[in-house]
């Protein structure tokens, strides 16, 4: 019924969304076995453990602790969402706006269920009856509701020039289009069917938009002050000291376990690193390849 009341129930559905990409069971589940992320195991025995091998060499199975932890979190999100929307559309506030977000957000989670586990059920109820539910979706199907919604949730999203730095966070009208963009980039091996013009035609109502530009410098993308800048098309709060931020979990995975290493408040975990494979598709003198940490294991065999 308030302003406040509807903040706050938006905010817990935002944080329930960011945290599963927070390199956690999500992150993981879709990168690990992919060909740009590697956990090696440590001398120490850190991050030696079966979950993280069997996504690497791709020997996982449907009980994997990790793929169900993933597939649980994505469907809390668009629980969250489910229930959220009906008392927005209750509200006597004109509330167009925040349903659109919980819809961009419920659409997002949908799609990467499609992506990782291809049919899904699709239930936008927000009560689930356990002894009925819902069946699974065909993937074709999955994808055209993915797209309606980010579609009819654009036209009630604000644009980027439309938002306080306080919105910061928040889905935009450009982060939808994005989305969109990325959805029919891969049309080819979601359905079938290459779509690469509607991924031109998303691309560039976000270009076209006149709010976002790549940065000079391509290593700005990664100080810890990069809210706000004109690259990022949906951010998500990180920072430790900031209410609801998710912390400095990608500095602490991926960095060498060195203590005080950068005036960290916490020793990194020397886990995630790139394979190299990554590092060798940039061209030398590529300045983005400067932003390696590069160092290779020497071992006599003599």
């Amino acid at each position: 019924a308030t302003v406040s009341e509807v903040t706050a129930a938006m905010s817990g559905v935002y944080r329930t969304f960011a945290s599963p990409f927070n390199l956690g069971a999500v992150y993981r589940v879709f990168e690990l076995p992919a060909d740009l992320l590697v956990v090696h195991g440590k001398i120490q025995g850190w991050w030696e453990t079966p979950n993280i091998q069997q996504l690497n060499d791709h020997s996982f199975d449907p009980g994997h602790r990790w793929v169900n932890i993933a597939w649980n979190q994505l469907f809390n999100i668009v629980g969250q969402c489910n229930a959220v929307i009906p008392s927005f559309e209750a509200s006597p506030l004109d509330l167009s706006g925040p349903i659109a977000e919980m819809r961009a957000l419920r659409a997002i989670a949908y799609w990467y269920l499609m992506d990782g586990f291809g049919d899904v059920p699709v239930f936008t109820g927000a009560l689930v009856d356990p002894n009925n539910l819902q069946t699974q979706t065909p993937r074709a199907e999955v994808i055209n509701f993915i797209v309606s919604e980010l579609e009819a949730a654009a036209v009630d999203l604000p644009s980027k020039s439309e938002t306080p730095a306080i919105y910061y966070g928040r889905v935009t009208k450009e982060a939808a289009y994005g989305v969109l963009a990325s959805i029919y980039l891969n049309g080819e091996v979601y359905s079938g069917t290459a779509s690469y013009d509607k991924a031109i035609e998303f691309a560039d109502l976000v270009i076209n938009s006149g709010n976002y530009s790549l940065l000079p410098n391509y290593h700005d993308n990664f100080t810890f002050n990069n809210d706000n800048n004109d690259e990022i098309l949906f951010g998500a709060v990180m920072t430790p000291d900031v209410p609801g931020g998710l912390g400095q979990e990608f500095v602490i995975k991926a960095n060498f376990g060195i203590v005080g290493l950068f005036g960290l408040p916490t020793t990194p975990q020397n886990g995630f690193a790139a394979r190299p494979a990554l590092y060798d598709l940039y061209d030398e003198g590529d300045d983005r390849k400067s932003s390696f940490f590069y160092y290779v294991y020497l071992i006599d065999l003599a």
